[in-house]
């Protein structure tokens, strides 16, 4: 489900009895670029900052590839993003572990 952060949104998309979810629940980059800003803004975390600019190189990428096919976009995202950043195109995105996470301004961040 492609959704924002509305908490009524937890419930269908939570893990149930030791089983992954059976709703996926996706959030939106705009949400999550408008987030980062605000940590980026009031802290100047160099985390939050190097995130803004990795999401900057995808609106790049998304840019460029706009009017494709869907397969298209889909093979241009990922060989692209992957070439900029081979290790871990988007650690931003990840999960609790992932070192901008770490960061308690930016622990909000993962529920936008």
């Amino acid at each position: 489900m492609h959704a924002d952060a509305y908490a009524g949104y937890d419930a269908p998309t939570a893990a149930k009895g030791g089983k992954p979810p059976a709703i996926t629940h996706v959030t939106c980059m705009a949400q999550a670029r408008r987030e980062l800003f605000k940590v980026y803004d009031s802290t100047k975390s160099p985390i939050a900052e190097e995130a803004l600019r990795r999401i900057g190189e995808l609106y790049a990428i998304e840019a460029v590839i706009k009017g494709q096919s869907p397969e298209q976009r889909c093979v241009a995202r990922q060989a692209q993003s992957k070439r900029k950043h081979p290790v871990n195109p988007a650690p931003f995105l990840a999960t609790e572990q992932t070192p901008l996470l770490a960061e308690p301004a930016l622990r909000r961040v993962r529920r936008r």
